[in-house]
């Protein structure tokens, strides 16, 4: 079905046009294709789990000052944070270096952005490499939304598992429903449709139209703003496009003060912004970790081809995974598909409740003690 663009929002403006955005010099900014109408900009940091709460060491390397490194770890040991684990070291390729430990894992990128005012640097988790994680702050676009929630209607549409990568605190108190889509983030909008940006108004005059239409019955004035409402509607439906690389870099940046920095000057901006993007049909979250370690292979009918993957060919998989998916012939077998609960007659379809069970945590803003200092 053919589609309408719309030009670029704000007309190819930020909110900040003063600010510049840079993406941290512990991260690493990449480029990617999105839904093939544009670009898309992803922060890759390294991280934990986000229910790993240990202790965890944080090698520290490149740093540009160590003067001002110094103040900065100062302050978190003082703020009882962490606790220095070696003394500064010069090294041929990775400059000034010294070891830190922070006593609960998930402060690590707090940490790196509270040092990154002070002065420039890179890390690694010191441990074996088990627990490190790559992970990605990204632009979440409602108009290929279906990517994100598969087998899941617009009106139900919510995260299955990974609810912790969203973040809803800064939604308006009255919002009953959580923004993952046009159809959930309409219920939460009060103004008429023909004071709505694009594509929102179409959005919400498609959602008021329904509501209407149930009832109506035979008002006569009703029929008439009903038929009204219909004709607003557009006959191609009107698409967002990609966001410029620099509005891009302003809502992952509203993404680290929200969930990292929060002081409260930051909460308070980060929300301006949230709130900004929003009613175009953008947001942001976390992605990942990507893991490709070939070990979750063999659940279909057949096995599925992975460019650029050597590790997901026959030839590079682990014993453990061949043993489970070929036949002794040597034919591929493949695991038996889970039973399909429309399919089943003896299975209730499983109602999606995930929204509610993960509102609370989802429009809370994380407690990060870091915040205090």
């Amino acid at each position: 079905m053919s589609v309408v663009i719309l030009p670029s929002l704000f007309n190819g403006n930020v909110i900040d046009e003063k600010r510049s955005y840079t993406v941290p010099h512990f991260m690493k900014e990449t480029i990617k294709p999105i839904g093939g109408i544009g670009l898309t900009v992803r922060w890759t940091y390294k991280s934990i789990k986000h229910d790993d709460h240990d202790e965890v060491g944080l090698l520290c390397m490149n740093i540009e000052n160590l003067e001002k490194f110094e103040e900065a770890v100062v302050s978190l040991t003082t703020c009882c944070i962490l606790k220095r684990d070696g003394e500064y070291e010069q090294d041929d390729e990775y400059g000034n270096c010294t070891s830190l430990i922070i006593f609960d894992a998930q402060h690590i990128l707090a940490v790196a952005l509270f040092i990154e005012k002070y002065t420039k640097f890179r890390y690694e988790i010191d441990d074996d490499g088990t627990r490190q994680r790559e992970f990605e702050i990204g632009i979440e676009r409602f108009d290929r939304s279906n990517w994100n929630f598969w087998n899941q209607t617009e009106e139900t549409a919510a995260p299955k598992q990974s609810w912790h990568k969203w973040d809803f605190s800064w939604i308006d108190s009255s919002w009953k429903t959580l923004p993952f889509t046009w159809k959930r983030l309409v219920k939460n909008i009060n103004e008429d449709y023909k004071n709505l940006p694009e594509p929102l108004c179409y959005h919400k005059c498609q959602h008021d139209a329904a509501i209407l239409k149930e009832n109506m019955g035979d008002d006569i004035l009703l029929n008439a703003r009903y038929r009204s409402m219909k004709r607003f509607l557009p006959i191609k439906p009107h698409v967002t496009p990609s966001l410029t690389i620099d509005q891009s870099r302003e809502l992952l940046f509203a993404t680290l003060c929200r969930r990292f920095i929060q002081s409260e000057e930051y909460l308070q901006w980060s929300k301006y912004v949230f709130g900004k993007y929003i009613i175009y049909g953008y947001t942001s979250r976390l992605f990942g970790p990507y893991e490709q370690g070939a070990k979750f292979v063999g659940y279909g009918e057949n096995p599925r081809k992975f460019k650029k993957l050597p590790q997901y060919e026959p030839e590079s998989l682990s014993i453990d995974v061949l043993n489970k998916i070929y036949k002794t012939d040597g034919s591929f077998g493949g695991k038996k598909m889970r039973v399909s609960r429309k399919r089943s007659v003896h299975i209730e379809p499983r109602e999606m409740n995930n929204d509610v069970n993960y509102a609370k945590r989802l429009c809370v803003v994380p407690d990060f003690f870091l915040a205090k200092t």
